[in-house]
Order: structure tokens, then sequence, then C-alpha cells
């Protein structure tokens, strides 16, 4: 008897665990993290409301070494009756690495998915993004009129126009995703500071400037408008923008050594000139 009680316990608090993941979408998540002012609030995307939106709970998998910098999730019902907003679980996502730890339930509530590392799924990235970038006052533009760059090697300022510099916002690094901590190893020698510009009522109009270390991969976010969540801030480079970076850079170099070519072929010309003019006075 004693044994037919406890499996009929057994079985309520089984059923009552599965009836806490059975309610339906949830009806609000908040979203809190990296370039965010305050929180976000999401209720009207069902792609991002369901219970497995995020990830997979059933299929744990091993904590990644490095996931980077989250985002955190909290997920709420709202009661029926009386229309309060009631958090249900929180989780953090990384959308950088595609990751999803699981803090768990809140309150007395636990489940098996509880302080567990999931992979994302994939689709849910670009949603989860279109979500949080039109919350924050800085939306990147992109398409700049030309760039600038100045640093070492470089006799004055040289200026850029290319698509590869100037098309996307995102060409010298991915400021959503790829952040970092303030390196250690980069070289203050070698660096190169970029400016961005627009044109505005026929004039140029500066719109950001970053330092550039192609050696180390790294891109400091120097100076921006105003609401910018990128600035003073670390980041690794994008690997493809180095080559042409470089061969703008020795192109430059290239018409540089031109002028002084011709001078000093003048200079041996006039020195040439001379002392055979001498040696016929002599």
């Amino acid at each position: 008897m004693k044994k037919l009680l406890l499996l009929f316990m057994i079985a309520i608090l089984w059923m009552g665990h599965i009836t806490a993941f059975a309610k339906g979408p949830f009806s609000i998540i908040t979203i809190t993290g990296p370039g965010i002012k305050g929180e976000v609030n999401v209720k009207k995307n069902p792609a991002l409301l369901d219970f497995f939106s995020f990830a997979d709970f059933t299929k744990p998998v091993e904590a990644p070494a490095y996931p980077g910098e989250g985002y955190e999730v909290t997920r709420s019902w709202k009661d029926s009756i009386t229309n309060a907003i009631q958090s249900f679980d929180q989780l953090h996502y990384y959308s950088a690495t595609g990751y999803v730890y699981y803090d768990g339930l809140l309150g007395d509530a636990y489940s098996e998915y509880d302080g567990k590392w999931y992979l994302a799924d994939t689709k849910i990235k670009t949603i989860f993004l279109s979500e949080i970038t039109p919350k924050n006052d800085f939306i990147p533009k992109g398409d700049f009129a030309y760039i600038t760059v100045i640093g070492q090697g470089l006799a004055g300022e040289l200026t850029l126009t290319s698509e590869t510099f100037v098309k996307d916002f995102f060409a010298f690094a991915n400021f959503d995703e790829n952040k970092i901590d303030p390196p250690a190893d980069y070289d203050p020698d070698f660096a190169f500071e970029i400016s961005r510009f627009y044109i505005v009522d026929s004039k140029a109009a500066a719109f950001d400037k970053l330092v550039y270390y192609p050696d180390q991969g790294y891109v400091f976010y120097a100076a921006g408008e105003a609401g910018s969540p990128y600035i003073e801030q670390w980041f690794t480079a994008n690997p493809e923008i180095e080559a042409p970076f470089r061969a703008a850079l020795s192109e430059r170099a290239r018409v540089s050594l031109v002028p002084a070519g011709i001078f000093v072929v003048l200079l041996i010309s006039f020195g040439f000139i001379y002392f055979r003019a001498s040696s016929k006075q002599k």
C-alpha cells in the first residue's frame, strides 16, 4: 500500500513537472546585455516565445571554453486571472558562439535542464539580433563616402574609397559579436588610425574613428556618434580585411616613392652636368 501511495505521489509530481513545460508560448521575454540600455521586452515575436526557441534542452553539451559575452533572457507568463506577469525561467544566450546556458526555473522550482549548456538553434540568431538592435539609440549605417588612414610608414594621410573599406559598417570588425577584453599583446607602435566620413550637404562629416592593429588582428573603436554602444571597446578584426588593407598601404608607398625617385635622378643629373662643366673650364 505504501509503495502504491509513493508511486502515486511521484506520478502527480511528474505530471505537474510536465504541465510546467506545456503551457504554450511565453507572454514576454526580457533581454539585457551588451549594447542594450536598460532592457528589451519582446511580446509579439512567436519565434522567441516558445520554450525551445533558443535551444533543444533535451540535448545538453559540454561547457564551451570561451563562450564570449552573453545576453540574459528572463521568460515570463501572464496570469490569465490577475493579469500579473510571473517570471518563469532564465537563460543566457551567446549569439557570437552559438551557445545557450539554461540557468533554470525561477523560485523554488527546478528541472532536469537547469545549469547545463546547449547548442543554440541556428535560426534564432538573426531573429534575436533584429529585436535588440532597434532598441538601441545607435543603428549602424555603413556606406561611407571615404575613409582616411594615418599611421606608421605612411607619408601623410591616405584616403580610400574602395567598397571594401566604405560599403559595410562592419568592414573592419563585427562590433556586435566580436567584442573582447582589452588585449595585453597589442603593439601601440604599429597601429593605424582610421576615420570614416559621410558627405552631408556637400561637406565631409566624420562619423567615427577606429584604431586598427593588423599585426595582432585587433580593432579599438575610439570614437563615434552619441549613443554608440561600441565606443572605447576592443574587438577582433575581420581577418579578410588585412590583405586589401596592406595592399592599399603598399600602393601608397609605391606612389610615394615616385617623386623621391625623380628627385634623386634630377640630383644625379645636375651633379653630372655640374662636374662636367667644371672639368671643361679647367
